[in-house]
């Protein structure tokens, strides 16, 4: 009976901490202007000397840093999407496969349908719970192929692990 309670918080707990997290950056705490906040945060953690940057010219090349920094932000938070789903994928794949060594041909099946329910359920938080976030096609396809990532990288892990233990066997 212990024993089972530890290895469920064990696979359930991060599972939860991870959903948690995402309905939680899913309404008005994590919009594009609070990420350019956090950018502009960081980088006068990181690099004092750039805290005037903002609306300023670069003089050697002409270009105006904010346009540059606009991107890099985009381009962060398209990431970070792939990332958490993957992350995700990653911990429910850990908690299907519950220490086995072969892979169970429903982990894969019971990943791409909690990453489809998990996206559709972060939309719906947007939509109904943020004023100020919206959603679109490329967050979704973003979102899932971050979870097709994760999934990618688990069936060639176990495919790995399958052929070392067939290469043990015959040595």
């Amino acid at each position: 009976m212990k024993r089972r309670l530890v290895r469920g918080i064990l696979y359930l707990g991060p599972i939860l901490l991870c959903l948690v997290g995402l309905g939680y950056i899913s309404t008005d705490v994590a919009t594009y202007q609070a990420s350019l906040k956090f950018f502009y945060k960081l980088v006068y953690v990181l690099s004092p000397e750039y805290t005037e940057f903002r609306e300023q010219f670069d003089t050697r090349n002409g270009i105006q840093q904010t346009v540059i920094i606009y991107p890099i932000i985009g381009s962060l938070r398209k990431l970070a999407h792939i990332f958490c789903y993957g992350l995700l994928s990653l911990l429910i794949a850990r908690a299907m496969q519950g220490g086995r060594e072969k892979l169970r041909w429903q982990t894969p099946v019971v990943v791409i349908f909690l990453a489809i329910l998990v996206t559709g359920l972060e939309s719906w938080v947007r939509l109904r719970f943020s004023t100020q976030r919206h959603v679109r096609w490329e967050q979704l396809w973003l979102n899932l192929a971050g979870a097709g990532a994760a999934l990618i990288g688990t069936l060639v892990f176990f495919g790995i692990k399958s052929l070392e233990r067939r290469t043990n066997v015959r040595e």
